[in-house]
C-alpha cells in the first residue's frame, strides 16, 4: 500500500473523522493543484475519500512511467516546471517536451530542429537544448543555447544619445547607472526571506556602494518590464510559502515547498530568470543558488551550467521530497 493510500485509510477510519476542509487539503496535495476543478462542497465525506484513494492509486500506478510520458532523463525538471500551475505565468511556448505542456497545444519544431527542446518564456528569454536525450548524447554533444530578443533600456538610450555625437551627451551617459562601456557587474541570487534575493558579488563591491544587498529595481530597471515583474513574482512565491509554512506556524524546520515537484518548478523558474539577467551586456556573471547547490552563470558556459543544474533537479525529484 502506498504512503498516500495508507494515510487516506488511516484518516478515514479514525475515531474522529476530519472535517471536509482537511479532506480538500489532502486531495489538493495528492493532485498537486491549487484549486480543485469540480464542486467539491456538494460532495459527502465518503465521496471525497473515494476520490482521494482513487487519485493516490492512479499516481502510484503511473509513477514508474511518468518519466517516459512526460520527459526522460535531464528533460524531466523542465517537464515538471511546465506542468506546475504556478509556472504558467512564466511560459509562452514549449516545443518537443512530450505531454508536459497541459495549458496550451504544443507546436512542433521544424524538421531540422526535431532533436531540440525549446522553452520560450514571457520574460524575453528562450532556452533551446539540442541532443539531450540519453540515446542522442551517446553519439552527439548536447548543446544549450539561450537568447533574449529585447535590448535593455540602457542600450537603447546609449544608441539614441550617441547618434547626436556630442561630447556633453557622452559625458552624461558615463555617469548613468549602466551603459555599454561600463565594466560588467557581478551578482549573486539566493533565497533569503525579507530580501529581493539579489546581491552584489562581494568581489565586485565598490567603496561608495557600502552594502552587497540590492533591491531588484536597482538591477532590473533597465531590462524589459516583464523581467522585473516576473522576477518579483518568483521572489514572492518563496516569500509567501515561507510566511505561511514557517513564520505563521513558528516551525522554522518546515519545508518551504509542499512537494519536490513544486520546489523544482520554482528552482527552474529562478534559473531561467537568472540566465536572462546574465545575458545582458552590463552583467558579467551571476552565482545562482538553488538549495545547497551553486551555479556560476556566465556567457559561454551555458551548456555546462545547465546540464549540472538539470541533473541536480533530477536528483531532487528522485529523492521525492523537498530540500528547502
Amino acid at each position: 500500500m502506498s504512503r498516500y493510500q495508507f494515510n487516506c485509510y488511516h484518516t478515514r477510519w479514525a475515531p474522529e473523522q476530519p472535517s471536509k476542509v482537511v479532506c480538500i487539503q489532502l486531495l489538493r496535495s495528492v493532485l498537486q493543484l491549487d484549486h480543485l476543478p469540480f464542486p467539491y462542497h456538494v460532495l459527502s465525506l465518503d465521496s471525497l475519500f473515494c476520490i482521494i484513494i482513487f487519485s493516490a492509486s492512479y499516481l502510484v500506478l503511473s509513477c514508474d512511467t511518468s518519466a517516459t510520458t512526460m520527459a526522460s532523463g535531464l528533460l524531466k525538471p523542465l517537464a515538471v516546471f511546465c506542468s506546475q500551475s504556478q509556472s504558467q505565468r512564466y511560459i509562452k511556448a514549449v516545443r518537443n517536451l512530450g505531454d508536459a505542456w497541459r495549458s496550451l497545444a504544443e507546436k512542433p519544431l521544424s524538421k531540422s530542429e526535431e532533436d531540440s527542446t525549446l522553452v520560450e518564456t514571457n520574460f524575453d528569454f528562450v532556452l533551446k537544448i539540442t541532443n539531450i536525450l540519453e540515446e542522442q548524447r551517446q553519439s552527439e554533444s548536447t548543446i544549450v543555447e539561450m537568447s533574449a530578443l529585447e535590448p535593455s533600456i540602457s542600450l537603447l538610450n546609449v544608441s539614441s544619445e550617441l547618434s547626436l555625437s556630442t561630447k556633453s551627451s557622452a559625458t552624461s551617459l558615463s555617469t548613468g547607472p549602466s551603459t555599454s562601456t561600463d565594466t560588467p557587474r557581478h551578482y549573486r541570487i539566493f533565497a533569503d526571506y525579507g530580501t529581493d534575493f539579489i546581491w552584489r558579488d562581494p568581489d565586485d563591491l565598490r567603496p561608495e556602494e557600502g552594502d552587497c544587498m540590492l533591491e531588484a529595481e536597482e538591477v532590473l530597471s533597465t531590462f524589459p518590464s516583464s523581467v522585473l515583474e516576473l522576477y518579483n513574482t518568483w521572489v514572492d512565491t518563496y516569500t509567501d510559502n515561507f510566511s505561511e509554512r514557517r513564520e505563521k506556524t513558528e516551525n522554522y524546520y518546515a519545508d518551504v515547498f509542499l512537494t519536490a515537484s513544486e520546489e523544482v518548478a520554482w528552482n527552474v523558474a529562478g534559473f531561467l530568470l537568472a540566465w536572462r539577467i546574465t545575458l545582458a551586456p552590463q552583467v558579467g556573471r551571476i552565482e545562482f543558488s538553488a538549495g545547497c547547490s551553486k551555479y556560476l552563470l556566465e556567457k559561454g558556459k551555458e551548456t555546462s551550467a545547465t546540464l549540472q543544474f538539470l541533473q541536480d533537479q533530477v536528483d531532487i525529484l528522485a529523492e521525492g521530497k523537498p530540500t528547502a
